[in-house]
């Protein structure tokens, strides 16, 4: 699926990357579906990096336990990360986190 771009990453961390990967590109899927059949309001990048972090986690049930621990705090860290980018460059602006 990923083509090239996968074949650099080492191999032990390739399925979690691909499963990062997916999840995140499936919420935007969702959001995006959301908007347009339930005319939902337009989702910022921080509900939809939150969606991900959150199938992420379900799915890290069906890993090896010892990647399980690894993905958790892949998740934790995206969040962070999402979050001080956000408080940075959009709460100034909207001043609200959901819509």
């Amino acid at each position: 699926m990923f083509g090239k771009w996968s074949r650099g990453i080492y191999h032990k961390l390739n399925s979690q990357i691909h499963v990062g990967v997916c999840s995140i590109l499936w919420e935007m899927c969702n959001c995006r579906n959301d908007r347009v059949f339930n005319r939902s309001t337009i989702p910022n990048f921080l509900k939809v990096t939150y969606r991900a972090t959150t199938s992420i986690c379900i799915w890290s049930s069906l890993h090896h336990v010892d990647t399980r621990e690894l993905m958790a705090s892949g998740c934790n860290r995206l969040k962070l990360v999402a979050q001080g980018l956000f408080n940075q460059f959009v709460w100034r602006a909207s001043r609200r986190l959901c819509e």
